[in-house]
């Protein structure tokens, strides 16, 4: 069978993208599957650690297992937001007169894709963790506003 120029041209196409709407779809999903696997994460470091560390804020222990959780996410938050900020300040686009109606609605698409995943971050947060919160409150010596459950769910 002979080779056509049309076979030639068929086989050396490049495979389908994504439409350009969708073009932050990986990102959109990466984000969910970051957060997902970070509260699952948190979640199991709190059964391993919340009943046996974390009832009373006096013992060392608590220290140990919990306020020193509570300054790595003080340091993470920090470290990201800052770069975040820096980032969103020193990309933006300055001549926002000249953007083409197709950008801007991709651009609105991706406000949307944030703003979902922080919704399902505080999905996260408003659901389990202060479900959870009743019944820790019920168990936890309240000494302190840091408890196992409160580093998680209020300063993470």
């Amino acid at each position: 069978m002979a080779t056509t120029t049309e076979h030639v041209s068929l086989s050396t196409e490049k495979p389908k993208s994504l439409p350009w709407y969708l073009i932050d779809l990986p990102k959109y999903l990466k984000g969910f599957g970051f957060l997902t696997i970070m509260y699952i994460g948190l979640r199991l470091y709190q059964g391993a650690f919340a009943i046996a560390h974390g009832l009373d804020s006096s013992e060392p222990a608590f220290e140990q297992y919990w306020m020193r959780l509570f300054y790595i996410e003080l340091v993470i938050i920090a470290a990201v937001a800052s770069g975040f900020w820096g980032y969103l300040w020193l990309s933006r686009d300055r001549q926002l007169d000249q953007l083409a109606p197709k950008e801007e609605i991709r651009r609105y698409f991706t406000l949307t894709m944030w703003i979902s995943i922080y919704t399902f971050a505080v999905y996260w947060a408003g659901s389990y963790f202060a479900e959870q919160d009743n019944s820790w409150h019920q168990v936890a010596i309240r000494d302190t506003p840091f408890t196992a459950n409160h580093i998680i769910e209020f300063y993470f």
